[in-house]
């Protein structure tokens, strides 16, 4: 968005175009601060967490943790943003993350 489009918005006050950018930005932002805080690389985890129940159930427990905690912060932001846009992208987010740990846990990345 321009300059002159948010000044446009803010204008005629219409923000929810702000608020939806925002809790674009914010989602993916809160989203991945909590895999990256939770979890190491997924590199990490397949050479160092791969090769052991224990470490497969260590990776399990924190990759739960972290895609609640995501979802749950995906939800505050869409409340308070009063738009969809902040839960569809800690969603997306999450299942990637999800995805990519499985695989290196299976060995595969």
């Amino acid at each position: 968005m321009t300059r002159a489009v948010v000044k446009r918005n803010l204008n005629r006050g219409n923000t929810q175009a702000i608020r939806q950018t925002a809790g674009l930005g914010i989602g993916l932002i809160a989203s991945e601060h909590f895999f990256s805080s939770m979890l190491t690389s997924p590199m990490t985890t397949k050479r160092f967490f791969s090769t052991t129940p224990e470490g497969i159930e260590d990776t399990m427990d924190a990759l739960k943790k972290a895609v609640g905690l995501s979802m749950v912060s995906g939800s505050i932001l869409s409340y308070v943003s009063k738009s969809w846009i902040p839960l569809v992208t800690t969603g997306v987010v999450s299942a990637f993350y999800w995805w990519e740990y499985c695989k290196a846990l299976e060995g595969e990345i």
